[in-house]
C-alpha cells in the first residue's frame, strides 16, 4: 500500500513537471471594463513565459487588420528576454472599436491560439489567450426621456455675474489716494510739477551739482559753484550774497547756522576757482567736489526741515 502511495506521487510530480514545462501566461494586464466609446483606443498586455526549447512562433500571433464589422485590431507589438532558462514575452495589442451602441452595450475581444516550437518531433504546444468582455457607452442616449437608469437632461442654469460696483468704488478710492500722495511726495521733493518753486532752491541746486558731478571736470565744478550761488541768492530774496554777508544771512535763517564753516569754504573755494591764478590740481579738485556734495545735500536737508 505504501509503495503504491509512493508510485502515485511520483506521477503527479512527473505530470505536473510537464504542465509547468509548457508556456505559460504570468499576467494579463487590461484596462477598465466600462464606460467605453465609439472609436476608442483599448490596449492589452500578456506577459508569457516559456522554456528557451519552446521559443513562440511569430506566425502565430494575431494579424493586424479588422477582425470583425465593429473591432479591428491596430498595431502588434511583441518584446522578448532571455532569463534563467526561460524566455519571456511582453505582447501588446491595440483594439479600436467602432461600435455605436444605442444603450449600454457588452461587447468581447475574441480569443486567439499562440504556438511554441516543440522540443522534439511531438505537436507544438498551444497557449490560448482567453477573450475580454468590456461594455461601451452610447455618446447620447436615444431615448433618454425614457430610460429608467438615465436622468433626463436639463436646461443650464445661468448665473447671474456677480457685481462690480464695491470693487469699482474701492478702485477709484485708491486711485485718488495714491494720486494725492503722489502730489504731496512731488511738492515735498520739488519735482514737476512743483520744481519751479523759489524756496526750494537748494533742492534744484541739489539736483543740478549731482547731475554735473557724473562728470567732475574744472568746468562743470565751475557750473555746480554757479548753480549753488544762485540757490543762496534766491533765498537770500534775490539779493547776491557775499562772504561778508554771510552771518547777516545766517540770523535772519538760523536753520543753514550749522553750516557756516562749509558755507565759509564754498566761498575760498568760489575765489579759488575764478579769481586765482593757479588752478586746482587734480587732487584738490577731487575733494572740491566732495564737500561741494556733501554740502549742497546738507542745505536741501535743512532747506526741508525748515519748510516743515
Amino acid at each position: 500500500m505504501r509503495a503504491l502511495r509512493y508510485i502515485v506521487g511520483c506521477c503527479l510530480l512527473l505530470i505536473t513537471g510537464l504542465c509547468l514545462a509548457g508556456p505559460q501566461l504570468l499576467e494579463q494586464r487590461t484596462p477598465r471594463t466600462i464606460a467605453w466609446l465609439t472609436g476608442d483606443l483599448i490596449e492589452h498586455q500578456f506577459v508569457l513565459q516559456t522554456p528557451l526549447d519552446q521559443a513562440l512562433i511569430e506566425a502565430s500571433l494575431p494579424a493586424p487588420g479588422p477582425l470583425n464589422y465593429w473591432l479591428t485590431l491596430r498595431s502588434v507589438e511583441l518584446n522578448s528576454r532571455q532569463r534563467k532558462g526561460h524566455y519571456y514575452y511582453v505582447l501588446k495589442l491595440i483594439y479600436q472599436s467602432f461600435y455605436i451602441p444605442l444603450d449600454v452595450s457588452v461587447r468581447e475581444t475574441p480569443s486567439f491560439i499562440l504556438t511554441f516550437q516543440s522540443p522534439s518531433d511531438a505537436n507544438p504546444s498551444q497557449l490560448t489567450i482567453p477573450a475580454w468582455t468590456f461594455t461601451m457607452s452610447p455618446l447620447r442616449p436615444v431615448t433618454l426621456a425614457s430610460s429608467d437608469s438615465l436622468p433626463v437632461l436639463q436646461a443650464d442654469r445661468l448665473l447671474s455675474p456677480p457685481s462690480l460696483a464695491a470693487l469699482e468704488q474701492q478702485i477709484v478710492w485708491l486711485t485718488l489716494v495714491l494720486l494725492v500722495l503722489s502730489l504731496l511726495l512731488c511738492r515735498h521733493y520739488s519735482y514737476w510739477p512743483f520744481q519751479h518753486r523759489g524756496h526750494r532752491a537748494f533742492a534744484h541746486a541739489y539736483r543740478a551739482v549731482q547731475r554735473l558731478s557724473e562728470q567732475p571736470t574744472m568746468h562743470r565744478y565751475q557750473q555746480a559753484l554757479r548753480h549753488l550761488h544762485q540757490a543762496l541768492r534766491q533765498v537770500n530774496a534775490n539779493a547776491t550774497l557775499l562772504q561778508e554777508d554771510l552771518p547777516l544771512f545766517l540770523r535772519h535763517h538760523p536753520t543753514y547756522a550749522f553750516l557756516a564753516a562749509d558755507l565759509q569754504v564754498l566761498f575760498q573755494h568760489s575765489q579759488a576757482v575764478f579769481y586765482a591764478d593757479h588752478p586746482l590740481s587734480e587732487t584738490e579738485l577731487e575733494l572740491a567736489w566732495q564737500q561741494l556734495l556733501h554740502l549742497a545735500k546738507a542745505l536741501r536737508q535743512a532747506e526741508r526741515k525748515e519748510r516743515i
